[in-house]
């Protein structure tokens, strides 16, 4: 009998309806909705004109990424598990429920369903992630976003692994939150990648809402309708 730590993990599609059913022994509140991306315009600018005449007009607008998506939510039904079993659940030695408010722990997502985090290291260039998404020498490409110095040094208990030196994006809008980006090995292709963010029950989102967790990632941009499969994985300490 072993001593485990599971890692669990789920998968979550971008821009599609609803949320995949749990892989393992996860389990998700909420419905994985997301918003709509544009709305009917409430005011729009409107100059009057007519044949000859030539307007100077200075405008002023905002435009909606397609390269980056976003995830926040709340921990509950953390448990720690004595067990033999992958799942975690179906048959256990012993369990610990831990106490709500008290989570500690990372949340990481990645395209792959199998990332290994026993292999894992701090991502040190954003300009891998624009090479791998073919973001280029845009305003929302990873160099401007991961731009935030260095996470702080981070543990993955289980495998044993201390990630340093990860690139780091810090969220704005009053969030208390931070995403890093590892990678588990030479960061050739989208599932070479992860992004991870610290547990804190007690954190606040973009939105001035308490929340447990919000990190972001990167999406397939080459096209209008792309969409991007992400997996999530928690460890609870």
């Amino acid at each position: 009998m072993e001593f485990k730590r599971l890692f669990v993990l789920f998968a979550v599609f971008l821009a599609v309806s609803g949320m995949a059913m749990a892989i393992r022994a996860a389990g998700a509140d909420g419905d994985g909705g997301f918003l709509p991306r544009w709305e009917a315009a409430t005011s729009t600018l409107l100059n009057e004109t007519e044949g000859g005449n030539v307007s100077y007009l200075n405008l002023t607008g905002t435009s909606l990424t397609d390269r980056w998506a976003g995830f926040y939510g709340n921990i509950s039904g953390a448990t720690i598990y004595l067990t033999d079993d992958d799942s975690g659940t179906a048959n256990y030695l012993y369990h610990w429920a831990v106490s709500g408010g008290s989570e500690t722990g990372e949340v990481c997502v990645s395209t792959d369903a199998s990332f290994d985090f026993g292999a894992s290291s701090g991502l040190t260039s954003a300009n891998e992630i624009d090479t791998v998404y073919s973001f280029g020498a845009v305003a929302d490409n990873a160099t401007n976003t991961f731009n935030n110095g260095t996470c702080g040094n981070f543990y993955f208990e289980e495998q044993g692994v201390t990630i340093t030196g990860a690139v780091n994006a810090t969220h704005e809008t009053g969030s208390t939150f931070s995403t890093c980006a590892i990678n588990d090995t030479a960061a050739a292709v989208a599932d070479d990648l992860a992004f991870c963010a610290m547990i804190n029950p007690s954190g606040t989102n973009y939105r001035g809402d308490t929340a447990g967790y919000e990190l972001i990632v990167p999406a397939d941009a080459s096209t209008p309708t792309a969409t991007t499969s992400y997996y999530f994985f928690i460890e609870i300490n």
